[in-house]
């Protein structure tokens, strides 16, 4: 029996990156963990800055478990620009080729930036929604025997 998708909390935590603020930067991974079962349908960044200069290729990655470094999928994989195209406040995002994808709680999204843009800060963006909580879609979850009267 699955505990339907009437969840009423978050499915993300707070991000946090590699660096000194919340923002993501070029070479400045920022991670996202996954605390409900979803399935992501769109996934890209919002622009807190421009890109100054030069193009920068956004990747994003799913863990299954925080800083895991084996078994991990690249979620998706874009450009952003030209750069002289870029505006403070655009999404940009995944459009072509991009499938759905399943994230379990406890994994974790990895958005990466390459050395490029200039000073151009990001906020990950994601759209996604809650899956029926079972055993059968998610085994990081395990049940104890309760003791208390």
């Amino acid at each position: 029996m699955g505990y339907g998708t009437e969840s009423k909390g978050p499915i993300f935590g707070l991000m946090a990156n590699t660096g000194s603020s919340y923002l993501g930067v070029k070479n400045n991974a920022v991670t996202v963990p996954v605390l409900l079962p979803c399935t992501i349908h769109g996934i890209g960044v919002l622009l807190g800055n421009n890109l100054a200069t030069n193009n920068c290729v956004m990747t994003i990655t799913s863990r299954t478990m925080p800083a895991n470094t084996t078994n991990n999928s690249v979620v998706a994989n874009f450009t952003i620009g030209p750069y002289n195209n870029t505006t403070d406040g655009q999404i940009w995002y995944a459009k072509n080729n991009f499938v759905p994808v399943d994230l379990n709680a406890g994994d974790e999204l990895l958005f990466s930036a390459s050395d490029g843009g200039g000073s151009f800060t990001f906020h990950p963006w994601i759209d996604a929604n809650v899956r029926a909580e079972t055993k059968a879609n998610n085994n990081d979850f395990v049940g104890v025997n309760n003791t208390s009267a």
